[in-house]
Parts: C-alpha cells; sequence; structure tokens
C-alpha cells in the first residue's frame, strides 16, 4: 500500500509561527494561553476573538487558546527562549497545534515535516531534540473536531537555507532557478530573537560563514515599546504588542492605546531602525570581512519590509531583499518537502 505523504513546511520563530501546507498558510504569534485567560466573561468573549480552543492527548486535562487575537489574553505563554527550547512543554504544545492547524480534521497516516534551525545548532543534539518534538503519533482536538495524524519524517533544515530554496525551487516542487545550485550566496537572516548569517555555496552550507548574532526585531520592538511606556504609563506596551501595531495594522505609525488615546511612533521607529541596523552592520563586516566572495546578498526574515531599507543603507547597496520574507522559510521549506517527494516517486 503506498501512502500519500502530507508535507509541512514549518518555520517556529521566537515571535512568530509561518507555516505551510497544501491546504493553507498561516502566520499566527509563537504564543498561545490557557483557556480560561480572557477574563470571567470569557464564555462570552472568545466567541469574538480569532481564535480556537485547542487540547492535546498529551495533557488530557488542559485546554488552552491560539490565534490571531491571542495577545488580548492575560497570562500568555510564550515560547520565547533560546536555552533548551524544544525541550519544554511550550514548544512542543504549539508544534503539535501548528501541524494540527495545517491539516483537515480526520486521520492522516503519513506526515512529512520541513522545518529549521539556527545554523550553530545544525549537526547537534539540538537538532536531534528538535525531531522528536514532531515525529510521531499525535492526537489533537481544535474546537471539537479531532486531527489524529503520525509524523513519519522529520527534516531540518539551518534556518536561511529555506529562503533560497524558495528561490530555487517551484511552486510545483522542481527546480525553477538552477543559479542558485552554483551561487555563493551570503544570507542576512534577521528574526524575532537573533540574527542568523550564513554562507550557502552551489546549495551547500559553507562552516566558516555561519554565525549567530544576538540582534534582532524585538531588540527594536522593545525599545519602542519603552518610549510609548514613557510617553503613557497607561499604554503597557510590550515588543509583542508593538510588533503586532507595526506589522499587521495599517496605521504603523502610532501606537493604539485605545480609540481614545494613541502615542506616535514614527519618529522613534525610525531611529531605532537606523541605530539598530548600524549595529547589525557592524557586527557582519567584523564576521563577513570580504563580502565580494559572495555572488549574491540576501537578505530575509520577519522585519525586512520595514527594516530592511535601513539596513541596505547602512550595509550593501546591491542587497536583494526576499520578497514575502516573513513567509520565504516557511515556504521553502515546504517547496523542499515537495522535491523530496517527486525525487522519491521520479
Amino acid at each position: 500500500m503506498v501512502l500519500l505523504s502530507i508535507v509541512l513546511g514549518i518555520d517556529h520563530g521566537n515571535g512568530y509561527v509561518k507555516a505551510k501546507s497544501k491546504y493553507k498558510s498561516i502566520v499566527l504569534p509563537s504564543a498561545f494561553c490557557r483557556s480560561d485567560a480572557f477574563g470571567e466573561d470569557s464564555w462570552d468573549g472568545v466567541g469574538k476573538l480569532d481564535v480556537n480552543i485547542i487540547k492535546s492527548s498529551n495533557y488530557k486535562d488542559e485546554e488552552y487558546a491560539w490565534g490571531r487575537d491571542i495577545d488580548k489574553a492575560n497570562n500568555l505563554i510564550n515560547t520565547y527562549t533560546s536555552e533548551n527550547r524544544y525541550n519544554q512543554k511550550p514548544y512542543q504544545l504549539l508544534s503539535e497545534f501548528i501541524m494540527a492547524s495545517l491539516l483537515e480534521p480526520g486521520k492522516h497516516d503519513d506526515i512529512i515535516v520541513v522545518t529549521g534551525c539556527p545554523s550553530e545548532e545544525k549537526g547537534t543534539d539540538q537538532e536531534e531534540a528538535l525531531k522528536n518534538v514532531f515525529l510521531g503519533g499525535h492526537i489533537i482536538t481544535i474546537d471539537e473536531k479531532d486531527y489524529i495524524f503520525n509524523v513519519s519524517q522529520v527534516v531540518v533544515l539551518p534556518q536561511p537555507l529555506g529562503t533560497i530554496l524558495d528561490l530555487y525551487i517551484g511552486e510545483d516542487g522542481y527546480v525553477s532557478d538552477d543559479t542558485y545550485e552554483e551561487d555563493y550566496v551570503g544570507i542576512v537572516d534577521i528574526g524575532s530573537g537573533t540574527t542568523d548569517l550564513d554562507g550557502i555555496k552551489g546549495l551547500k552550507r559553507q562552516s566558516g560563514d555561519k554565525q549567530t548574532i544576538n540582534i534582532g526585531m524585538h531588540t527594536c520592538y522593545q525599545q519602542i515599546a519603552n518610549y510609548i511606556n514613557e510617553q503613557n504609563t497607561s499604554a503597557l506596551a510590550n515588543r509583542f504588542k508593538v510588533e503586532k501595531q507595526i506589522i499587521h495594522n495599517e496605521e504603523k505609525d502610532s501606537f493604539i492605546i485605545s480609540k481614545r488615546a494613541s502615542v506616535d511612533i514614527a519618529q522613534i521607529k525610525e531611529r531605532v531602525y537606523r541605530e539598530t541596523a548600524e549595529d547589525l552592520a557592524n557586527q557582519i563586516n567584523q564576521i563577513w570581512t570580504t563580502r565580494s566572495k559572495f555572488d549574491k546578498l540576501l537578505l530575509t526574515g520577519g522585519g525586512v519590509d520595514d527594516f530592511g531599507k535601513y539596513f541596505k543603507e547602512e550595509w550593501e547597496k546591491d542587497v536583494i531583499l526576499a520578497t514575502n520574507s516573513q513567509m520565504a522559510n516557511a515556504n521553502g521549506f515546504y517547496k523542499h518537502g515537495l522535491n523530496l517527494l517527486a525525487s522519491v516517486n521520479s
């Protein structure tokens, strides 16, 4: 009997989850909460919010909520940490929620997960810990619908490679741009918590060019949040609320406190972006002292759309800004999974 595999491309970032399957694509916060975290009237309030009620068979007596409006809850459970992340309950739970959310209700016997890890974790015990998060059987209930599935294979790629694979492989899973089979590409992947550097030559990582820098978009968002709270002590701004305001709201230059109050953040945002770009460019210059060896320089990550132009001004003028940068890695992971299936079936 031949099983029809389903590919899930998952980029579980510190700030946002970006993921794709043949059924849907999702971009959601890397945080969730207990289902009663919306206050005493949560039975009424949750129904008006864009969140789902989720249970895992691994914790049968526990009920959680996750979705686009999760920031309206009290006591968020974040997966944002850099130490022993994959062995912690929040990361493992949210990974199950992600997989189920990419599927349709029912039973799925053969799931292939393609995901990424920081370059420095590739080939270490952290990579094996990450694989174990996904492998095996899972039973998840979302809004009283059951998702029963088995993950038979997990492929872990260096995080920044996802963007190259998105450019290299077409939507059908076959090669669309073969220049990446020869080119030497320097990738700067600006994430929420860190920035990953990688040199990819002929689709293979070059060990001498990989580095992780502890600067990310949350560096910017926290400084902006501090400014907002100085201007209005009732704002209760934090990096997650600032990120949602800047990335997902049409009004990017004001932090909305209520219908009656807001804080203008246009100038502080520009200053913080520019200073962070200077700091990041300076550190990269010390790591990549001979950048002329690269055929292409590529900037990717969730903050590129807003932050990218400042970085480009401070660093290399010809650096390529990835399109749809927030989803680029997840798209590349998904396409890689399709390519693996195409190779097996050919």
